[in-house]
């Protein structure tokens, strides 16, 4: 889309808007916007029995943003400040309020004076760059004062509608084209996920005569396959050593580490993923990692305890933690790659997971037994390494498609990032935009 350029500009005085029309102004938010943030009042039963079920609540630690003890109910901006759902980990993001939600104390709520609209400032906001106005200690906080601080590029009121009904309009086919692709991504996910489940459960005939594993969770599996526990075909399981480390990774090959449990997330393996070991520690070479080793993380949240990975080299000075379970198998009865694919299949997972104990959610352990009695479906060596190598070829075919993908959304949305900063800095004039879209 070629759009023109205003006649005449002047230079904003603010490096990051830049020049912009000349009949612009540059107003700080302040003199745009009521801040009606709230105070912090506990969400205790009574009040959540008091608000209507289907009204949204962005709220963090059950605390909540009162304004007369009632909802905002009129059309706001929310402008995350830190933590709140919608925050993005770049920078804030502004939302524009159709109907009533219940706002908490990490959600700036602004609502537009006459001298701006809403839809406008959202698209302003969004535009911003809030690297100067964001700090924190501990974590990036937008604080009220530097929010109000943040300067706008103001044109008129007509001008605003044309520039929001423009954007709004462009956002919409981005956001549209967005939403395809992460279904196709979502698409490609669970294909990836049958296809490994169907491999490692039914092989790869699919004449071959079928029979009952005699597990009612695992169902039917080939008739020439064996149906074991896992501590049939285990050499050995042990779990690491996890002492105060540095908050930072391994940098160089001398240096000793000791892995995180997410380094088995997905199915892979991320040596990354590990803390350095302070110098003043001894480290413990019989912990060090050998290609082959069956990595299962025995304490995480629900959906990724259990998670299994296999090393696929040696690392000489990375050190197994105690979150860790470390299996050796017996490598004539069954390869490490099939049994860690099999493990990541919804049955297995299912059992793991129905047998995972804690008192929270946020931190579920899992027992050596849980893992040791777990049955598997168990086909020859030759089949297992038939199958894995099947898997190896599908599913770099289908993360290819997903790269793909994933390349689409993030240009799409560079694509919609620049639109919107042309629009609300005057780069690009859209006021006839609109009326030549409907010729």
């Amino acid at each position: 889309m070629s759009l023109p350029k205003y006649s005449e500009y002047r230079d904003s005085c603010i490096d990051w808007l830049g020049h912009i029309p000349a009949h612009w102004s540059v107003v700080p938010v302040r003199h745009l916007t009521t801040c009606l943030d709230g105070k912090r009042v506990p969400l205790n039963s009574e009040q959540r029995a008091d608000r209507p079920g289907d009204v949204p609540y962005w709220g963090a630690n059950c605390v909540m943003d009162y304004i007369d003890a009632s909802l905002f109910d009129e059309e706001l901006i929310l402008l995350g400040e830190d933590g709140a759902p919608f925050f993005d980990r770049a920078k804030p993001v502004a939302f524009f309020s159709q109907g009533p939600v219940w706002p908490n104390n990490h959600v700036h709520v602004l609502r537009p004076l006459r001298t701006c609209i809403g839809r406008y400032l959202v698209h302003a906001l969004n535009a911003t760059n809030f690297g100067m106005f964001i700090d924190g200690s501990t974590r990036d906080k937008l604080t009220q004062g530097e929010m109000n601080r943040i300067p706008i590029a103001l044109p008129t009121i007509d001008e605003q509608t044309a520039i929001a009904t423009f954007l709004d309009h462009e956002t919409a086919k981005i956001d549209a084209l967005i939403t395809e692709q992460e279904k196709l991504i979502a698409l490609l996910a669970e294909k990836r996920q049958a296809t490994i489940s169907h491999a490692v459960t039914r092989g790869l005939n699919p004449d071959a005569p079928m029979k009952d594993s005699g597990v009612a969770w695992l169902g039917e599996v080939p008739g020439h396959w064996d149906v074991k526990r896992i501590k049939r075909i285990v050499s050995s399981i042990e779990q690491g050593w996890s002492p105060q480390c540095e908050n930072f990774p391994t940098s160089a090959p001398d240096e000793w580490g000791v892995l995180k449990v997410g380094c088995v997330n997905g199915g892979i393996f991320r040596p990354d993923e590990n803390k350095k070991l302070p110098v003043e520690l001894d480290p413990i070479p019989n912990y060090s990692l050998k290609r082959g080793d069956l990595l299962i993380s025995r304490a995480n949240t629900r959906d990724l305890v259990g998670s299994a990975a296999v090393v696929d080299e040696d690392f000489a000075n990375l050190m197994l933690c105690d979150k860790l379970y470390r299996l050796r198998l017996d490598e004539s009865q069954c390869i490490p790659e099939f049994l860690a694919a099999y493990l990541g299949t919804p049955r297995s997972r299912s059992q793991i997971e129905l047998n995972a104990t804690g008192a929270s959610s946020s931190m579920l352990n899992i027992g050596q037994s849980v893992i040791l009695e777990l049955v598997a479906p168990i086909p020859t060596v030759e089949e297992q390494q038939k199958i894995i190598q099947f898997l190896s070829v599908e599913l770099q075919r289908l993360q290819s498609l997903i790269t793909q993908a994933d390349a689409a959304i993030t240009l799409l949305k560079e694509r919609r990032a620049a639109l919107i900063a042309a629009a609300v800095t005057g780069q690009i004039d859209v006021r006839g935009a609109m009326a030549a879209a409907t010729i």
